[in-house]
């Protein structure tokens, strides 16, 4: 929100903020939030600074009330408060990245970029440049900082611009420069929404169950019948545990915080070339950021060891608590940049096209969606992707084969791999069907 302040200062000082440049600001602060790059370590001095707290306006009222006017200046020389403030010595610059659907705002901006002078508080001289990139930066001297969905996790909430920010910005100085004459004292609101970020190098805690699968009758299930075996565990914690909140259990999430629940996970079994990929093991993970330690996952641990399993009301076997962290699935909670899907990714949306054309793919229209389903997952944007239908593992089958669940049938089901800036710490699970296992990542070693 203050480099969009900024960019508006600079047209307007410029005299040049036409309406071809107001209508790329219009659009520019509705494009959505961007990843941004700062440097890791920041040089701080703190220091205190005394500033007057808004008070021109209270002085003015003062004085057009025939208040008598040394009375009114010797208030407003004490109104003012310290404030503790932390310099921030930046050695590097900071890079902002918006997903451009636009193209034709780029002039625009790029122009707006020319004339700014000064940023946030002004106590120095700013410059900034705007490009367009086919790919988000990688640089090892800079952290990521990414927006995610919730407050678990976060390191810091920013503010963003939303729809009605520029016409905020607008109303709020036209106030400003006719109070004196009109002597009305209005003060305009900002609009802006505040975000959530995390920093890309932050591991993402998670806590996870896991527990072995004994399938006395016929074995292991397949992976492609994951949907099934995540249904069956759901329905055993259900019946087991004890002392846990039934929405967190039963995945009934609040509607302000879809992800404050549990995710039951079936693990296929990975490892050498000849394993069969069925499901021996699930995880229960809680929601991104929870301790394994809080209160309600402690009792989940403690209430649910031995569990029976069950389907169409009939006992098939049976989920036992373990901590063993077997070779077979330890790559979903490998450390790597690259990731790639297990279980097919299923996309919050259609990647077909509509009107004249209804039904033909649009390749631009999955790749935002792979994009959309990574930062709804709370992960940072990735360097690259590639997306198929064929699994990438020898134990996989083609991404339809595998059957999600019936809110998401028509959506669209793909697998995916994934390289990310910096390290990342799994579980890594992506996607619509992400509570049920479906998106489900490992990490691949480099080369």
């Amino acid at each position: 929100m203050r480099l969009f302040q900024a960019l508006v200062a600079a047209g307007a000082n410029s005299g040049l903020l036409d309406d071809t440049l107001t209508e790329s600001l219009q659009k520019f602060e509705s494009i959505g939030v961007p990843r941004i790059l700062a440097e890791r370590t920041l040089s701080t001095n703190p220091f205190t600074t005394y500033v007057p707290r808004n008070s021109d306006d209270i002085t003015l009222r003062q004085l057009y009330g025939a208040y008598d006017s040394s009375t009114v200046l010797a208030d407003r020389r004490a109104r003012y408060d310290g404030q503790p403030t932390t310099r921030r010595w930046v050695q590097h610059p900071v890079s902002y990245e918006w997903e451009l659907n636009d193209p034709a705002i780029e002039p625009s901006i790029r122009h707006l970029c020319h004339e700014l002078t000064c940023l946030g508080r002004a106590e120095d001289m700013a410059y900034a440049t705007a490009e367009v990139v086919n790919t988000p930066t990688v640089d090892e001297t800079r952290e990521s900082w990414s927006a995610v969905t919730s407050d678990r996790g976060a390191s810091v909430r920013l503010r963003s611009t939303t729809s009605g920010s520029l016409h905020s910005l607008f109303s709020r100085e036209q106030a400003r420069r006719t109070r004196t004459e009109t002597r009305v004292f209005p003060n305009p609101p900002i609009l802006y929404r505040e975000i959530p970020y995390r920093a890309g190098n932050v591991d993402r805690p998670r806590p996870v169950l896991l527990f072995d699968l004994t399938w006395p009758e016929h074995g292991p299930w397949h992976a492609s019948r994951g949907k099934q075996v995540a249904a069956m565990v759901r329905h055993a914690l259900g019946q087991a545990a004890r002392g846990v909140d039934r929405g967190y259990l039963m995945g009934h999430a609040p509607p302000d915080d879809l992800d404050d629940r549990l995710s039951w996970v079936p693990l296929p079994s990975l490892g050498h070339e000849h394993v069969d990929g069925r499901i021996r093991r699930v995880a229960v993970f809680g929601p991104v950021g929870e301790s394994q330690e809080s209160e309600r996952f402690r009792a989940l641990t403690h209430s649910v060891r031995i569990a029976p399993l069950s389907q169409d009301d009939v006992p098939i076997g049976r989920m036992t608590q373990t901590e063993k962290l077997a070779g077979a699935i330890t790559p979903y909670f490998g450390e790597s940049t690259v990731w790639h899907s297990v279980t097919p990714v299923v996309l919050p949306g259609r990647t077909t096209r509509g009107r004249r054309q209804k039904g033909k793919f649009d390749g631009r229209k999955l790749e935002k969606l792979v994009l959309k389903a990574v930062r709804d997952a709370g992960l940072p944007n990735p360097v690259d992707f590639s997306y198929q239908v064929a699994p990438f593992e020898r134990s996989g089958q083609r991404a339809d084969a595998y059957s999600p669940l019936d809110r998401m049938r028509g959506f669209t089901r793909i697998h995916v791999k994934l390289r990310f800036p910096n390290q990342l710490t799994g579980p890594v699970v992506v996607g619509v069907g992400r509570h049920y296992g479906l998106g489900l990542f490992r990490a691949v070693r480099a080369g």
